[in-house]
């Protein structure tokens, strides 16, 4: 009876034993999941901020582009409003010389 109450008990440590080792690989398939979701998840963000800094560039290249066509049409408004200005001043300069001429006939 001894003997079998030795082999019962060791029976038992083996199966406690077995039951840790087996809650530990259940836990380590638990965590390893985790961590391929976390991996998955990790390389999802990567790609995402990836997709995000090239349309930030590509923003940004556009915004630039408009920017310099901005300045050119500044540049070309300013020079057409000088052109305005001479020729009204030269119409102006060309009606007081008209009423000079008429003016003279008159007299």
């Amino acid at each position: 009876w001894y003997q079998r109450r030795v082999r019962g008990a060791a029976a038992r440590r083996v199966e406690t034993r077995n039951r840790g080792v087996q809650v530990e690989k259940e836990e380590e398939v638990k965590e390893a999941v985790v961590n391929d979701q976390t991996a998955q998840e990790l390389t999802e963000a990567r790609n995402s901020i990836s997709k995000l800094e090239l349309d930030n560039r590509t923003l940004r290249e556009s915004a630039d582009s408009l920017s310099e066509k901005l300045c050119q049409s500044d540049e070309k408004n300013s020079l057409l409003e000088r052109k305005v200005k001479d020729l009204e001043e030269q119409l102006g300069e060309l009606q007081k010389l008209k009423k000079k001429k008429k003016k003279k006939k008159k007299k």
